[in-house]
């Protein structure tokens, strides 16, 4: 039988660093080091466990109708960068959902989106299944992937639907400063060119770096956040939008009723309320990350931010498959095949909690001894 799905469906590639159930239980089973998906190493915040049961009954047998409790406590969390109210604020089930509908509202087939590679991959294969085209301009691994933001000004023009950033980067880690981000945002909003900024990462950076810091001065700022990093929800899937009226008001259009249940909601207010874990999880992560930054010698390391729990990782011999080798030492990372613009050779890696930290020092000084002239990414001893 031949079902009638979309071409663009059928022949995208449909690019993704989540692992199948095969995979997952594969490393469920192994017991690997989990430093792969971008979630916070450390957990939530204490206050999670201590106020998540019992949950409200209503929180759980009522739809969720009422976001004002949450979204109050965004306006709250946002007060001393900027002033927002509640019908700036979209809410969905994660920071995916809301670059996938605001691609439904902004783009129409052919449409022109320019990013920059390598960032994060499901966004441009949902900019692809929408009929858009992504234009990019590609980082040089030779300069680690700096951001370069005079060649990427360069490039805007009225050709753009749509302008995409991640800032933090996924998968670099690095960070846009806001100086620099107003520069783009700048040019783009004197062509009339929205800019999202997917700030997925941003709880690890200060709020005052934030693109919100922008909000009140230019219209044309899109800011998607989520829960699943610096405040550890992954698991309850808490993403919010902030934009201006316009925007706001036919995005809700094209989404669904009830986007974020009643527990998401009430345990998201919960994590919002409680700055000093998050400090606490940026200071004890840049430790993490800097000890295994320093360890590093002939493997690269992507121009990236202490805070900043990502950061690519880059055997200088390019047959090396390098996941493969962190996975002997049963340490679970995204390869970087799972980027446009990366190769095997490099990973995605997640800083780990601080009791793993000597067996991943261990894993990099191992690998690390691995001959130059390697051809198929393997040597007699299996490092």
């Amino acid at each position: 039988m031949e079902f009638k799905i979309k071409d663009r469906i059928l022949h995208n590639r449909g690019d993704s660093y989540i692992a199948d159930e095969e995979e997952i239980e594969e490393v469920i089973d192994q017991k690997l080091i989990d430093c792969n998906l971008g979630t916070n190493p450390l957990g939530p915040s204490p206050k999670i466990s201590e106020k998540c049961y019992p949950i409200p009954l209503e929180a759980i047998m009522y739809y969720p109708e009422d976001y004002s409790k949450f979204k109050q406590a965004i306006i709250d969390y946002w007060k001393p960068v900027v002033d927002i109210d509640k019908s700036q604020i979209q809410l969905d089930a994660g920071s995916i959902n809301l670059l996938i509908n605001i691609n439904r509202l902004f783009i129409t087939p052919g449409a022109k989106i320019l990013g920059f590679q390598p960032q994060f991959t499901s966004y441009i294969s949902s900019i692809e299944l929408e009929g858009g085209k992504y234009i990019k301009m590609e980082l040089d691994p030779g300069l680690n992937f700096k951001f370069d933001t005079k060649k990427f000004i360069s490039k805007i023009s009225n050709q753009y639907s749509l302008i995409y950033i991640d800032n933090p980067n996924n998968p670099t880690g690095q960070i846009i400063s806001i100086e620099d981000l107003e520069l783009i945002v700048r040019k783009a909003h004197a062509l009339d060119i929205p800019v999202i900024i997917d700030e997925a990462y941003g709880d690890f950076m200060e709020k005052s770096q934030s693109g919100l810091a922008l909000f009140n001065k230019y219209k044309n700022v899109i800011i998607v956040r989520s829960l699943s990093k610096g405040f550890g929800l992954a698991g309850l899937r808490v993403g919010y939008m902030i934009s201006h009226k316009t925007i706001g008001e036919n995005y809700t259009k094209i989404t669904v009723a009830f986007t974020l249940s009643g527990v998401a909601q009430h345990l998201g207010a919960i994590a919002l309320s409680d700055e000093k874990h998050l400090a606490y999880c940026r200071n004890t992560l840049s430790r993490v990350k800097k000890q295994i930054i320093d360890k590093c010698s002939r493997i690269k390391v992507s121009h990236t931010d202490l805070h900043v729990p990502i950061m690519i990782l880059t055997h200088p011999n390019p047959e090396v498959d390098l996941a493969k080798k962190f996975r002997k030492h049963r340490i679970h990372v995204t390869s970087g095949e799972h980027f446009r613009n990366v190769g095997k050779n490099s990973v995605r890696f997640r800083v780990c909690r601080p009791e793993e930290l000597p067996i991943i020092l261990d894993a990099i000084e191992k690998i690390e001894k691995l001959p130059l002239d390697l051809k198929l990414g393997e040597n007699k001893d299996g490092l």
